[in-house]
């Protein structure tokens, strides 16, 4: 027996000497491919871009001090894909090949994903009609056994809790109940609602093979699975299965304490920690410590899309974290875009990895609630904000030449039959492309986002779907144009794809966390001052890239042709389309230089609202929900007047609310107001724009 176990221990000694000697291997050559990688980064940087030693800031004069202010401010506004096409000499090389592409990629993949599981859960939410799931949080039933009433969605996240031991001990611990108890809410539900239960906890448990093999490349060790304990019911006997165990920050403190934590951190923290996703799900669990667990059903939406988010970018922000802290890395960073740029680079890491975070505090969660209501009500069916889109196009004009861009044009629009045609050979070649009506503005992917199954949720995803469209009108030709360029440079499908997807982004915008500048990113109040700034962070940072491409007077000629696509015709021709051309006693020429000074001015933060003001006449507004918040003080005010009969009252009372419930008010009031003053002889012309 002693020999046998022996040998026994022999065979698993050598089994854990063999895994050592792999995880070493492996670890080796990721260290080669990494020295590899660097080298080629270093080399690129000191080819494409002049070498300076960073300046030293010890004995600062005031001068200095407002210059490394403006140049911290600055490198806030430059978008990372920018600067790694400046360190590659301004095309596609080794920098955003290394640095942003595998990022792309993983948010591709994320988008697939999704779009997967997505289509999973509406299928089982469409065993209910809309006003059953209406109803789910509105009707209560009284259980004697608990002593409480419970609505239908907190029965069903019951019976989710119910699908294995550890899920079941916590539910019961942290309310008090007894089995029975439980047993009687279970016993409440029909057989449809089973199906939904089974179908649910089969959608997440989906995911454990590639959430156990990412924990064993990234750890070695794979987290024990939690095992499914049967269901009994009315209606049969049900496998169970794993969910997510989470508890109620609302009625425990400690819980709150712990999410605050974790939230802050991910704001604040991006700059000394690691950037990582959130990975609970691969964590063993722990007792509960009498923790009520979370009965809401925005817990099964909020755990796919963290699994999904960890399982196609943790790897990937792993790999360039590493590289980011590479002292060569900094080294060719610092000394080629300037110290300041190098800090915002762990941030965006940060970021993108804590893209899902959700506000944790009352202030938080009213600040966000705002600008997505002030997102909805200002840009929801907003038919001037359709109409400026396909304006963008003149900076795909400068991005990749006259030909191209017309090459484009005509081959989406040449032959209007084939436009369906054309619209599918893009995004069968591009999830990028497939996923951009959702993605290609900040404000709108944030609320996009945040969209779930409430009742409302569906016909909201709608108020924004115009503008998506109108901004598909000119992505998709610039997207041929620069897919036909590359093409005929190279005839290498995979990178023209890459190449195009790129033009895209750095011409048209992107709201995806790895495509926004630093001082698009950061806590809720930060982003107020950065709402409608997708389009114009592009501008800046085009703008900037023309400027540092100047470096002689032979250079001059094309700076001005750059500045006529991006600011002479956006800033006067625009206006001109949309009925804001000058005044007929107004001198066109000084109104086309008074709109072409203050353009480029649009594209920097703090500066724009307050250049704004100047230019429009119109009072200053530190952010769209500050106007919020003033309209409701309004129309308060005239309430308190007894005046809610009076337009003065409606209006701001109207669009307050709007905002409130996330509602296309603005556009909605426009055109009522028009045709109402139009109608009662108020306004003589008949306006397309109203």
């Amino acid at each position: 027996p002693f020999a046998e176990f022996d040998g026994v221990m022999d065979a698993l000694t050598n089994i854990a000497t063999l895994g050592r000697k792999k995880t070493q291997l492996y670890r080796a050559e990721q260290k080669l491919k990494l020295e590899e990688t660097v080298t080629q980064l270093e080399a690129a940087a000191r080819a494409n871009m002049k070498w300076k030693t960073p300046e030293v800031l010890i004995g600062q004069t005031s001068w200095g001090k407002k210059k490394a202010a403006f140049s911290r401010y600055h490198a806030a506004h430059i978008r990372p894909e920018f600067a790694f096409l400046e360190l590659d000499g301004n095309e596609i090389g080794v920098w955003h090949e290394a640095m942003f592409q595998p990022l792309a990629d993983a948010e591709e993949k994320e988008f697939d994903m999704m779009q997967g599981a997505t289509k999973q859960l509406m299928d089982l939410f469409k065993l209910y009609s809309l006003k059953e799931r209406a109803l789910w949080y509105r009707d209560r039933t009284y259980f004697p056994s608990i002593g409480n009433s419970l609505t239908k969605s907190e029965q069903i996240s019951v019976a989710l809790n119910w699908g294995n031991q550890d899920n079941r001990t916590a539910l019961l611990a942290g309310y008090g109940w007894t089995p029975e108890g439980a047993q009687e809410i279970i016993e409440n539900l029909n057989e449809r609602d089973w199906q939904f239960v089974q179908g649910i906890w089969d959608l997440i448990d989906q995911f454990w093979p590639q959430i156990s093999a990412l924990q064993r490349r990234t750890t070695g060790v794979v987290p024990k699975k939690v095992m499914a304990e049967e269901v009994v019911t009315p209606y049969g006997t049900f496998r169970g299965g794993y969910y997510p165990l989470v508890y109620d920050p609302k009625q425990n403190y400690v819980v709150f304490q712990r999410d605050e934590k974790l939230a802050t951190g991910e704001m604040f923290g991006g700059n000394y920690a690691r950037a990582s996703t959130r990975k609970g799900h691969t964590k063993e669990r722990v007792g509960s410590g009498g923790a009520p667990v979370l009965l809401d059903m925005s817990v099964i939406t909020s755990h796919i899309k963290n699994v999904v988010h960890d399982l196609t970018h943790r790897e990937v922000l792993m790999d360039v974290d590493r590289l980011v802290q590479h002292p060569k890395v900094r080294e060719s960073i610092e000394s080629t875009l300037g110290r300041d740029y190098y800090r915002t680079l762990r941030p965006w890491l940060q970021h993108i990895a804590s893209d899902l975070t959700d506000p944790t505090n009352l202030w938080e969660q009213t600040l966000t609630r705002l600008r997505h209501g002030a997102t909805y009500m200002n840009m929801g069916l907003k038919l001037t904000t359709m109409l400026v889109q396909p304006f963008g196009y003149t900076q795909t004009i400068n991005e990749i030449g006259s030909r191209w861009s017309m090459h484009g044009i005509m081959s989406y629009y040449g032959n209007p039959a084939k436009i369906k045609e054309s619209t599918q050979f893009v995004i069968e070649r591009s999830t990028f492309m497939k996923d951009r009506m959702t993605n290609f503005d900040r404000d709108v992917r944030d609320v996009e986002k945040r969209l779930g199954s409430g009742v409302l949720d569906p016909v909201r995803g709608t108020f924004l779907a115009g503008i998506g469209i109108f901004d598909m009108s000119i992505s998709l030709p610039s997207w041929l144009g620069a897919y036909a360029k590359a093409m005929n440079e190279s005839n290498d499908e995979a990178r023209a794809i890459k190449y195009a997807d790129t033009i895209v982004r750095i011409t048209q915008g992107s709201g995806g966390p790895k495509d926004l500048a630093n001082i698009q990113t950061g806590h809720p109040l930060m982003k107020l001052f950065t709402m409608f700034y997708s389009y114009f962070s592009v501008l800046y940072n085009m703008m900037n890239k023309e400027v540092r491409a100047t470096k002689g007077i032979n250079d001059i000629p094309n700076l001005v042709l750059a500045s006529i696509w991006l600011i002479l015709i956006p800033a006067t021709i625009t206006e001109m389309v949309l009925g804001r051309g000058p005044e007929e006693d107004e001198d066109p020429l000084l109104w086309a230089l008074k709109k072409t000074g203050a353009y480029p001015f649009q594209s920097i933060v703090g500066v724009r609202d307050i250049v704004g003001s100047l230019e429009s006449g119109f009072d200053y507004q530190l952010s769209p929900v500050t106007d919020v918040v003033n309209m409701a003080i309004r129309a308060t005010r005239k309430a308190g007047e007894g005046d809610l009969t009076e337009r003065s009252f409606i209006k701001p009372a109207f669009l307050a609310t709007g905002a409130w419930y996330g509602l296309p008010a603005r556009q909605l009031w426009m055109t009522t107001e028009y045709i109402y003053d139009y109608l009662d002889g108020e306004v003589d012309d008949f306006s397309f724009y109203a």
